[in-house]
């Protein structure tokens, strides 16, 4: 966290722990087409970010429960983040 109050870094993960911490989400997508593979590579909204994040939590099911995880999760991520940046 400390590393990226002062640095840019970007992580790739399937943790919804470690996503949760993230300033800005981006959703990476694997997709072939005639014999090709491309990634499509997208910015996610705030309702996006707690959807994925409910998604990574709860598996193919998004429930209201794992919904207000998400949201709790992204709450405590942005109050951690402010106080190690007035420790800064």
């Amino acid at each position: 966290l400390l590393l990226g109050l002062s640095h840019q870094v970007i992580c790739v993960t399937h943790l919804p722990q470690i996503a949760s911490m993230a300033n800005k989400h981006f959703y990476i997508e694997k997709k072939t087409h005639r014999e090709r593979t491309m990634v499509e590579v997208r910015a996610l909204e705030k309702n996006e970010r707690v959807d994925e994040l409910a998604r990574m939590l709860g598996g193919a099911e998004v429930t209201s429960t794992t919904r207000e995880h998400a949201r709790e999760m992204l709450l405590l991520a942005e109050s951690v983040r402010l106080s190690k940046a007035g420790q800064k």
